[in-house]
């Protein structure tokens, strides 16, 4: 029945042991819930005015059948946290708060935690792209540290370069790092199969998803919606065609490489890479007019020392917590 104007939640008891697998013992004093099997006790409930109240299934909202089965249901995290689809902790504190559940603000998480660079890296593949990049490539491939959330990105021309560009990047990071890579986890594509025997001649571990559970790969899957989606809004406000997708995604790398963010508690993939904060000052805008100088490049005396380009990123020469190694990227006809 559903009553308005009632000053009490009361529970159905035979219901919530039927749902929750529990049963009740009453005392002279207290109400206990405890598991069938393990006699864990779940809750406790104290007698009051001649009824036994749970603290914790008080609420505040009025009543309803449904409001109290959800709320009555369990006080446990990992319970609500599996409930919810594994949803990061501060998603699921907020609901059990809306719930009115006590519970000890603990963030959790079903995720491993990793300690040093190259514990784990993502590897993921996009493409083929419908228009090829200005170099002819169609794909890219992408390496995220799960540590430091660093992104490593390389143009490609067909999934078959995925073995080789692997190898180069294996020993570019190790190098440049200090660390060694331990671990890596795909996809069940066939690009990634061929890596079995280096894998195994290298000491590092391939951890392959389940098929057609991308939620296991969620780390890289998010990682390449965020440049696609910037990638495409640069090439938007700067009003160049398509076939310079290439250039875009590669600064949005760069840029995500530097910004701070929540998920490593306010900084950024390069500090926690290099124990150092970039230039920020180094950056331009993407697309906009620039003067490079070209009297270098000159043929004769009379060449102009510079002409109007348009910026298009940025060319790492080599890997170092100096951006004085970075280098700009014009092109030499003007789209505006």
């Amino acid at each position: 029945m559903h009553v308005p104007t009632i000053s009490k939640n009361l529970l159905s008891v035979s219901r919530f042991a039927s749902d929750n697998h529990v049963y009740f013992e009453f005392h002279a004093d207290v109400c206990l819930v405890k598991r069938q099997g393990t006699n864990e006790i779940l809750l406790q409930g104290k007698l009051k005015d001649g009824l036994y109240m749970f603290i914790s299934l008080v609420q505040t909202a009025p009543y309803s059948a449904h409001n109290t089965a959800i709320t009555a249901s369990s006080c446990a995290y990992h319970l609500w946290h599996s409930r919810f689809g594994h949803a990061q902790p501060r998603v699921i504190h907020q609901i059990m708060k809306i719930c009115n559940i006590h519970f000890t603000a603990k963030r959790e998480s079903c995720e491993t935690i990793y300690s040093k660079p190259l514990q784990l890296v993502f590897i993921y593949i996009w493409g083929s792209s419908a228009t090829p990049a200005t170099n002819g490539a169609t794909y890219y491939i992408s390496f995220v540290d799960a540590y430091t959330r660093y992104v490593w990105f390389y143009l490609i021309h067909a999934k078959s370069q995925a073995l080789t560009v692997f190898k180069s990047f294996k020993l570019y990071v190790e190098k440049q790092t200090s660390f060694p890579l331990l671990s890596i986890q795909t996809n069940n594509a066939k690009e990634f199969l061929c890596f079995k025997s280096f894998l195994l001649s290298n000491d590092i571990s391939h951890r392959l998803t389940c098929p057609y559970t991308h939620e296991q790969n969620g780390s890289i899957e998010r990682k390449h919606r965020h440049i696609v989606d910037i990638g495409f809004t640069l090439l938007a406000c700067s009003k160049l065609p398509k076939p310079f997708w290439g250039y875009a995604f590669t600064t949005v790398v760069s840029i995500i490489n530097v910004l701070p963010t929540f998920v490593l508690n306010n900084q950024s993939p390069y500090y926690l890479l290099f124990n150092s904060h970039p230039d920020y000052s180094f950056y331009k805008t993407f697309g906009c007019a620039c003067y490079p100088l070209l009297r270098p490049y000159n043929k004769h005396k009379m060449s102009f020392r510079s002409s109007l380009c348009v910026f298009l990123g940025y060319v790492l020469q080599r890997l170092h917590v100096s951006f004085s190694h970075w280098t700009y990227v014009y092109y030499s006809s003007c789209y505006f």
